[in-house]
């Protein structure tokens, strides 16, 4: 059988065709931006929407009559912001306030506050179908804030419950 360049080229653009598969397109929905930051060696996340700053820690105003978790109070530009030592909130081990620890302030429909990291690595893009929500190994006061863990290790906290505990929340009238 003699087939020219014409038939040649036709064959090969039928068997490319019949064996193309169409690569899986990530849609802009199946992936978030998170905020890692570092504590006590571990790397943690948050969904970077919870997210309003990050400062180099400053001075704050300790106030009495606390909870052990809440450091205190920051000024920054005027507002009041609780500083919450997020390690002892979720019953991790305690830590120290060095020179590259930060504050890493967030916000939601009707709180805002502050939690003191070790440092903070940076944001990161995440495909949320990558984050394993099967997790052993926590306290069960920590797994009641956790999202799940990267196959990377990146242990991703749930800001939305952070941010709706009952406990974070300063009321003089009780």
């Amino acid at each position: 059988m003699i087939v020219n360049d014409t038939e040649k080229f036709e064959i090969l653009r039928k068997r490319s065709k019949k064996y193309a598969i169409a690569p899986e397109v990530e849609s802009d929905e199946s992936f978030s931006e998170f905020l890692e930051f570092f504590l006590n060696g571990e790397r943690y996340a948050v969904e970077n929407i919870y997210v309003k700053e990050v400062y180099p820690v400053k001075n704050f105003t300790r106030i009495p009559c606390t909870p052990q978790f809440i450091l205190g109070v920051v000024n920054i530009r005027g507002d009041l912001i609780s500083v919450t030592d997020i390690r002892t909130f979720l019953n991790l081990k305690p830590g120290i306030i060095t020179d590259s620890s930060k504050i890493i302030i967030l916000s939601g429909k009707n709180m805002e506050f502050a939690i003191v990291v070790d440092d903070v690595a940076g944001i990161s893009k995440i495909f949320l179908k990558t984050i394993d929500t099967f997790m052993t190994g926590f306290s069960e006061v920590t797994e009641n804030f956790i999202k799940g863990v990267t196959p990377e290790r990146l242990i991703i906290l749930d800001g939305e419950k952070l941010l709706t505990d009952k406990r974070l929340i300063v009321n003089d009238t009780l």
